[in-house]
């Protein structure tokens, strides 16, 4: 009797520890996510603008790489449609958020207690790794924020697998990690690093214990997991007649992008470094649990970890140094921490704690005025090329495109428009890295018939489309509205 009761009182503390991760992964995405949460109506800015409008345009009838061009994968334009699909505006992508957050917060959970069996253990980790992860969250539905849910249970099983040292790994737990690579490849491929270091290790185990059945088995999983994400996909744009495209945008531009693309410690000055010091927590946080791994003779987990830190960092310093781009590295907070809780000198497994605790307050504070500064940004609705947009007949504005930078990411959300081109903002920016792109922007303009393009003054493409085929209708400051001859 006295076992069912404590195994009564186990349960209900294991699902009360669940259901307050989950309450944290809610009002994380209600609270973090400014551009989808009901809670920021008024918010249209960001990356997660031109995502927004491309799955908006997606709901309505335009297909994705054909006749709306970006360097993303296809999994979060398709997210954002269905969130349209289902709502009819923004808030509706939320709903998705909160259920990848779910799965997320969920596997973070059974990370912790992979080294406590005391669920307060978990759910302080948990909370702690959201808390760093507004770091990198932006303004929510980010690649990244739908890479997460397939990071984190993969790494789970990954390291399950360590932990218990088992002499075979559970295809099932492949299969994971081949719809994670999927997911990674069709929105960033370089997401999936951790996910592809477990992987690697593991093969070396199975291979050095000569288990080759179990090896072959796993491979097999791995492989349908890819196909079960990625081909259906594949299917879709292969019908739509956009095959090519979909190819040339997903892989090959941003082959091209991440060969023209400069490091950013190359110039960068002191504040740059100590930006990407704080922002970047969650990527240090592996080659600390590296070394702790190391202390506690525990080399299977130390190489894991060295090579997920080896490749992050050659990622990371060999590019831009974008906020969101660590999101990915959650889980290994949660590595870290776990290394700590299993240290001998609970002395210094204490002090290591409180030095993350008080991490985490500045992180806190960080949080709060990012949250200020995005209820600031609803309040201020004035948009200085509102007038321009206002004198564009009703009837014409279905043929219309904005040709600038990154403010004018949110004007097809914020005026209810569908872009009438392809290439519909940020258009010198992605011809910088592409002849291809570069080219086909040019002729798209020149040979198109869009009757009005709003643009910011940075025309150098289409500089000889605006002077033989349009005339200027109006400006505004460094704004001006074109017309067709």
């Amino acid at each position: 009797m006295v076992r069912i009761v404590r195994c009564l009182d186990d349960n209900r503390s294991e699902f009360l520890a669940r259901l307050v991760v989950c309450v944290f992964g809610i009002l994380f995405v209600l609270i973090c996510s400014y551009s989808t949460s009901p809670l920021f109506a008024a918010y249209y800015r960001g990356d997660s603008a031109q995502f927004l409008t491309i799955g908006k345009a997606w709901a309505l009838g335009k297909i994705p790489y054909k006749e709306l061009f970006d360097h993303k994968g296809p999994i979060i334009y398709f997210i954002d449609m269905l969130g349209f699909k289902i709502a009819g505006t923004k808030s509706g992508v939320c709903v998705f958020q909160i259920l990848f957050m779910l799965i997320t917060v969920n596997a973070l959970y059974n990370i912790g207690k992979l080294s406590s069996e005391n669920p307060l253990y978990s759910v302080f980790t948990t909370g702690i790794a959201l808390i760093f992860l507004k770091l990198n969250y932006s303004e929510g539905n980010s690649v990244e924020e739908y890479c997460l849910p397939f990071i984190t249970v993969s790494s789970y099983y990954q390291l399950r697998f360590f932990y218990q040292r088992s002499d075979t790994h559970p295809p099932l737990a492949a299969l994971w990690y081949g719809m994670t690579l999927g997911v990674c490849a069709l929105t960033r491929t370089t997401n999936a690093v951790i996910v592809c270091s477990g992987i690697l290790i593991i093969t070396i185990i199975l291979l050095s214990r000569k288990r080759y059945v179990n090896l072959r088995n796993n491979m097999c999983s791995f492989l349908i997991g890819c196909l079960l994400i990625s081909v259906p996909f594949i299917i879709y744009f292969y019908e739509k007649g956009c095959l090519s495209e979909f190819v040339y945008s997903t892989f090959t531009y941003n082959v091209e992008y991440l060969k023209k693309m400069q490091p950013w410690i190359k110039g960068a000055d002191f504040m740059d470094i100590a930006k990407f010091l704080i922002v970047y927590f969650v990527y240090f946080c592996v080659g600390a649990a590296a070394l702790f791994a190391l202390w506690r003779k525990a080399y299977v987990l130390f190489s894991f970890y060295v090579l997920s830190f080896a490749i992050e960092s050659y990622l990371f310093f060999s590019g831009a140094s974008f906020v969101q781009y660590p999101a990915v590295c959650l889980p290994q907070l949660v590595f870290l921490l776990n290394e700590i809780c299993l240290l001998e000198n609970k002395k210094v497994a204490d002090r290591l704690m409180k030095l993350i605790v008080m991490q985490m307050i500045v992180v806190i504070c960080i949080g709060m005025i990012q949250i200020n500064r995005a209820v600031e940004k609803c309040q201020d609705t004035n948009k200085s090329y509102e007038k321009l947009i206002a004198e564009i007949p009703i009837t014409e504005r279905n043929s219309f495109v904005a040709y600038g930078g990154n403010q004018f990411k949110e004007l097809y959300l914020y005026f209810d428009l569908i872009p009438y081109y392809k290439y519909f903002v940020i258009q010198e920016w992605h011809a910088g890295f592409s002849e291809t792109v570069r080219n086909d922007i040019y002729e798209t303009f020149m040979k198109g018939d869009v009757k009005w393009i709003l643009t910011d003054g940075n025309t150098s493409v289409i500089d000889d489309v605006l002077r033989q085929r349009y005339e200027q209708y109006d400006t505004v400051g460094h704004y001006s509205l074109f017309r067709l001859r």
